[in-house]
């Protein structure tokens, strides 16, 4: 199949990838000449402008930040999570952006390779603050730091305990491993109605796809030879496991041409048992004005081998002449007592300082803070290559591919690999 450029991002920021090989440059500015706080300062930010969560947050800096910085100007600027990392990805690439601050998701190392972002090592080391008390979902790339997490997104499992009581399913124990899977959807299947199924997902959204192959114990990137290991027996075994069980009927056949709108909303409307999804949805669930399912939507650990951890993190840009101010804010942004602001005010319950995961008052409300606890042994975060976007957005290609039975998994995943190889060859990143 002929390789293909899937958006605006991978046409102006792999040709400068291209340009520079493998090289990955550190900004030249650093913590001792990042701005200063003095004087009326204006910290513009790109802002994820279409989660629940990142909109109070805003809210409540602006009515926070003012007390603590009144000299510091804060403007928003707000993109939807469809378009946020295009548009961060060609600012990166051209090098043109007027911006301090930018939320990404999962784009620490292509930026940094762009010398796009500012490393905040030197901070840390100033201030003494303390990264482990962070969820790294991606803020480092070659030895250095450069974001903090702002969205803790740790894969969990989402159920409707009305559907499971009507298959004679105990609500207080969900499945937690691929055969319970298999054996509680066999249940759910015989009762359900016409229009409901056992298990929601979304064969044209990667991030699904990317649990299912962690959970199978499948790799991304071969971390000793650089290549795409996504045709290893594992990720083999993955795909064809989505294969089999929307043979077998436990998707609803139209998630092989889904929106992911079409996927959340599947099991906020009752229409799913089982549901792999981000810690949001346990929020969304209980809103009247987004879900029918409401109090009976329940959360426990995913089941597998490793758990993926994604989520969105907040950087400062290299050109910025305000770092400091900038570093300020980030640290704002993290601080237990924002987040647990955060979502008191009813933001997405999904913490990135394990202070606040693991609060005791937080814990007595949210049983999602619970579910992304038990598994963070597991945890796995994406792979730090630059061609990580290229990467998913090929998983959505060739995976409806073996899933309709047009190719086999093993032709499927051979596939992808070979563009995948070629990719990583012209970035540099593979002989």
């Amino acid at each position: 199949m002929k390789r293909k450029v899937f958006s605006v991002f991978l046409v102006i920021a792999m040709a400068a990838i291209l340009m520079t090989g493998c090289e990955k440059k550190t900004p030249a500015a650093t913590a001792s000449a990042g701005g200063g706080l003095e004087g009326d300062i204006t910290l513009s930010m790109m802002w994820l402008g279409s989660t629940v969560q990142t909109r109070v947050l805003r809210e409540y800096a602006e009515e926070v930040w003012p007390q603590k910085f009144p000299n510091i100007k804060l403007v928003f600027t707000e993109v939807s999570n469809t378009e946020i990392n295009n548009k961060v990805a060609i600012e990166g690439a051209t090098q043109e952006s007027g911006y301090d601050v930018v939320i990404q998701n999962n784009l620490v190392a292509p930026l940094v390779n762009l010398n796009a972002l500012y490393s905040i090592d030197d901070f840390i080391k100033r201030d003494n603050y303390d990264m482990s008390k962070l969820m790294n979902n991606g803020l480092d790339t070659g030895g250095k730091y450069y974001a903090v997490p702002i969205r803790g997104d740790v894969r969990t499992l989402h159920y409707n305990q009305e559907l499971f009581r009507l298959a004679g399913l105990d609500p207080d124990k969900p499945p937690t491993n691929r055969a319970e899977m298999e054996a509680y959807a066999e249940k759910l299947k015989a009762v359900l109605p016409a229009g409901k199924y056992a298990i929601n997902t979304n064969l044209t959204n990667n991030d699904p796809i990317l649990a299912v192959l962690y959970q199978m114990g499948a790799d991304i990137i071969d971390t000793k030879t650089g290549a795409c290991a996504l045709n290893s027996p594992q990720a083999v075994a993955a795909i064809q496991l989505l294969c089999d069980w929307y043979k077998k009927g436990y998707f609803d056949p139209r998630s092989i041409s889904w929106q992911y709108s079409d996927e959340v909303a599947a099991y906020l409307s009752g229409n799913a048992a089982i549901y792999d999804g981000w810690p949001a949805r346990y929020i969304d669930a209980r809103d009247p004005r987004k879900s029918t399912v409401l109090e009976n939507s329940r959360v426990a650990a995913a089941w597998g081998e490793k758990i993926l951890i994604s989520g969105w993190s907040m950087a400062i840009w290299s050109k910025t002449k305000h770092a400091d101010a900038a570093w300020e804010f980030l640290k704002f942004c993290v601080d237990p007592v924002t987040q647990k602001a955060v979502i008191d005010r009813g933001g997405d319950c999904n913490p990135t300082h394990f202070d606040v995961l693991g609060d005791p008052e937080l814990n007595a409300k949210y049983e999602v803070l619970k579910a992304v606890r038990d598994v963070f042994p597991k945890i796995e975060r994406l792979p730090q290559t630059s061609q990580l976007l290229y990467i998913r957005n090929l998983l959505t290609e060739y995976i409806p591919q073996a899933v309709s039975g047009k190719m086999t998994a093993k032709q499927a995943m051979d596939a992808l690999v070979e563009e995948a190889n070629e990719a990583l060859r012209d970035a540099g990143e593979l002989k």
